[in-house]
Order: structure tokens, then C-alpha cells, then sequence
């Protein structure tokens, strides 16, 4: 009579693949509905009312200063007191400012919501997602960032045409309504039943550290600390990069009215913007996967190359650009967003490592804000004086210039400080440079 060997236990999903998913409803829910959806709004709210484009960007540009000024602070209130409660509370006050919208008819009401939504935003976008996929991924951290992040683009392009539809059957103000209600169905319950800062609350580790692979958590989450030379001028370079990235992004509130200014109507500008939300996803992923392969310094160049392209394609098109490429023109501008969270979340956990990540992340993010928010106003007032966007479109491109500048001088501090070997943004080993 023979034995059999006893089985091996199965291997249980980990928490941090539950959290992920939290993590995607929640950055759906946030930015992919109170921040990408705005600009369907726009558009309807200006022909209702008279606005002029840059008038009501302001309304975002105050929002962005406001949450650049209060930003830092957030990683003290997520310290001090319950994520429960921080984001919770957010997400309430959030989605009343949206909702709100439906009794304005002044300029004035528009700036004065924009002051608290800026309060109540300032934790509900990209920083509680990276902080929570930071501490419960060791492994892949890159892909779940990436994914969790792509989340408010898919969320995007499927809102954009249902916030049209609702707009053409309710009005605008019916309908703004109902979007700030669906992001409270999605958010308040991935909130308080998902949700957990750090896999240690819940007595786990992270994603990653249980094989027990010291070279793996290396390759996902550089340890140990940096120190330059010359930290100020690194910092410096730190908030150009990732300034120059967050500018290219505040486009997702404008191509609906692009599209509108080459002749189109409300249906095809909605899908223009959902075309933008399609690479905002892609990119995300992919890039996010690219740099678990690669690194930062190589990930992101490819990026922020794509969305010139874009902006160039989008300067030859003119006013008579066919519609196709300017919904794949669209599509590739959409990689801008992915930049714009990807690169100064991965470039700070590159430069500082995971001892400085946090503070330096903080600080990097919230002038980066402050600086497109004031491109956000820009895009809109240059549109006003020319009738076009072809002006914003160059000086965007310039951006990327400034970039591709930016990212190798401090590219070559990085590795300079490392006896000469340049620094993935996941790996301690050495690579070609560049």
C-alpha cells in the first residue's frame, strides 16, 4: 500500500492584490470623474453662460495653487490621523464643490468652490494611491503603480461620453449632479472597506518581502539614503522635470473645447477627450511596466518624446486636421497624464531613495502643481486672444525641450554620485546610461 505525500498548503492571494483593486475604484472615482471630467462641463457651461475659456480655467488654476500650497501636509494628516477619516471626509467635501456647481451662474462662485475643492483634493489625487501601492508592493511596484494610476484614465473615457449624453438629456447643471453622486458610490465604500495605508496595520507584510529575495526588493524599492554634492541644484532639477511633465497634462479639461474650435460638435468632443483618457491608460500601464524593465531616466524620455509628437501633430493639423488623427493625436497627448503621475513618483524614489522619497516627493509634487496650474490658465487665455490652440500646443512643446534638458544634466549627477553607474529607478545593477 502506497502512500501519498502530503500536499502543499495553496498559496493565498496577498491583500495587497485587494488593496490594488481599492486603489483602482478610488483613483476612478476621484480623479477619473471630479478631475478628467471637468472639461465636457467646461465646454457646456461656457455656451450656457458666456464665459470665456480662460475666465472659467481659472477655476482650475486656483484649485491646483490651493492644493500645491496645502500638498505638503497632506503626508502629515495621512501620519497624524485614520485614512478612513482623512479621505472620507475629502471625498464628501470633494464631490459637494462638484455638485455645487449646479447653483452657480457668476464667475466669482466658480473661484470661491475652487478655493475649497483645492482643500478637499489636495489628499484625493495621485499621492494617497502612490503611497499606499509604496507600502504594500516590494515586487511589481512599478506595474501596480502604473495600474492603480491608469484607473482615472478609464474612468475618463467611459465618463466623457455617458457626461455628454447626460448633459444633452439633463442640462449641465442635472448633470453635474449626477457625476459627483456616481464618484460617491465608487469612492466612500473602496474607502472604508478596502482600504489600508500600510500592510503592517493589518499584521502583513508587503507584497514581495515574504520570498524572502533581498535582491528583488532592492530591484522594486531602492534602499538605503542618497546624498549630493549640490542639493539644492538636484532638487531644483527634480521640480523642472516633473514641472515640465505636470504642465503637458492640462490638456485633459481642454480638447473637448479644441475640438469644438476645429468645427466639431459635443458628441465628437467628448470622444476626442475619451480618445485622450485611452492614453492616459495605455501609458500608464505600459510605462509603468516599462519601468519595472528598464528605468525612469529611459521610461520617461520615451514618454514625454510621445507627447511632442502629439503636440506637433496637433500644430500641423491646423483647423482643417482630419478627424482621425486627431483622435490618434489625441490618444498619444493622453500619455501626457501618465507622465505627469508616473515621472515624479518614480524620479523622487529614484534620486532619494526610499529614506527621502516621501518629504522629497511632497515637495517636488506640490511646486510642480503650483507651476501647471498657472499652464492650465495659460492654455485657456491663449486660446481666447488667438482663437486657436496652436500657441499653447508650441509652447508645450518647448516644455518637453526643456525636459529632454533637464532630465540629462540630472541624469549625470545621479550617476556621477554612484562612481559612474547610472540609477534605475528599480535597480542597483548597472546599465547603458541613458
Amino acid at each position: 500500500m502506497t502512500t501519498q505525500p502530503p500536499s502543499l498548503p495553496a498559496r493565498r492571494l496577498h491583500k495587497a492584490w485587494i488593496i490594488l483593486i481599492g486603489c483602482i475604484l478610488f483613483q476612478g472615482g476621484t480623479t477619473g470623474i471630479l478631475n478628467n471630467c471637468l472639461g465636457v462641463f467646461y465646454t457646456a457651461i461656457c455656451t450656457d453662460l458666456g464665459f470665456r475659456t480662460g475666465d472659467l480655467s481659472m477655476y482650475a488654476t486656483i484649485r491646483s495653487i490651493v492644493m500645491a500650497l496645502t500638498m505638503p501636509f497632506t503626508m502629515q494628516l495621512l501620519r497624524r490621523y485614520p485614512l478612513k477619516l482623512v479621505l472620507g471626509v475629502e471625498m464628501c467635501g470633494a464631490a459637494l464643490m462638484l455638485a455645487s456647481m449646479a447653483l452657480f451662474h457668476q464667475l466669482i462662485w466658480w473661484y470661491i468652490s475652487a478655493l475649497f475643492m483645492g482643500l478637499f483634493a489636495s489628499s484625493l489625487l495621485s499621492i494617497p494611491v502612490t503611497l499606499i501601492i509604496n507600502n504594500w508592493f516590494r515586487k511589481k511596484n512599478g506595474f501596480a503603480v502604473g495600474l492603480s494610476l491608469a484607473a482615472s484614465g478609464l474612468f475618463g473615457a467611459i465618463m466623457n461620453p455617458v457626461c455628454s449624453q447626460l448633459i444633452i438629456l439633463l442640462g449641465w447643471r442635472w448633470a453635474v449632479v449626477a457625476s459627483a453622486g456616481i464618484a460617491m458610490l465608487l469612492v466612500m465604500p473602496t474607502i472604508f472597506l478596502v482600504l489600508r495605508l500600510r500592510p503592517e496595520d493589518e499584521g502583513l507584510a508587503p507584497y514581495g518581502a515574504e520570498d524572502g529575495l533581498p535582491g528583488e526588493l532592492k530591484k522594486n524599492v531602492p534602499s538605503g539614503t542618497a546624498s549630493y554634492q549640490r542639493p539644492a541644484l538636484v532638487l531644483g532639477l527634480c521640480i523642472v522635470i516633473s514641472s515640465c511633465a505636470l504642465w503637458t497634462c492640462q490638456y485633459y479639461s481642454h480638447m473637448a473645447r479644441y475640438a469644438q474650435s476645429v468645427g466639431h460638435d459635443l458628441t465628437v468632443s467628448a470622444l476626442v477627450t475619451s480618445c485622450a483618457m485611452v492614453g492616459n491608460i495605455i501609458g500608464k500601464v505600459v510605462l509603468g511596466a516599462i519601468a519595472d524593465k528598464w528605468n525612469i531616466w529611459r521610461t520617461s524620455r520615451l514618454a514625454m518624446g510621445i507627447v511632442g509628437v502629439a503636440f506637433l501633430m496637433l500644430i500641423a493639423g491646423g483647423k482643417d486636421i482630419n478627424i482621425y488623427l486627431m483622435y490618434f493625436a489625441s490618444g498619444l497627448s493622453g500619455v501626457s497624464m501618465a507622465a505627469g503621475t508616473l515621472i515624479p513618483n518614480l524620479l523622487s524614489l529614484d534620486v532619494y531613495k526610499a529614506s527621502g522619497y516621501q518629504e522629497k516627493y511632497g515637495i517636488i509634487t506640490a511646486v510642480g502643481t503650483f507651476i501647471s496650474a498657472i499652464g492650465f490658465a495659460i492654455i485657456g487665455y491663449t486660446f481666447d486672444f488667438t482663437g486657436s490652440y496652436n500657441l499653447s500646443f508650441a509652447i508645450s512643446t518647448g516644455t518637453v525641450v526643456i525636459f529632454f534638458f533637464a532630465s540629462f544634466i540630472l541624469h549625470r549627477i545621479v550617476r556621477g554620485s554612484q562612481g559612474g553607474t547610472p540609477s534605475p529607478v528599480f535597480s542597483t545593477q548597472a546599465e547603458p546610461a541613458g
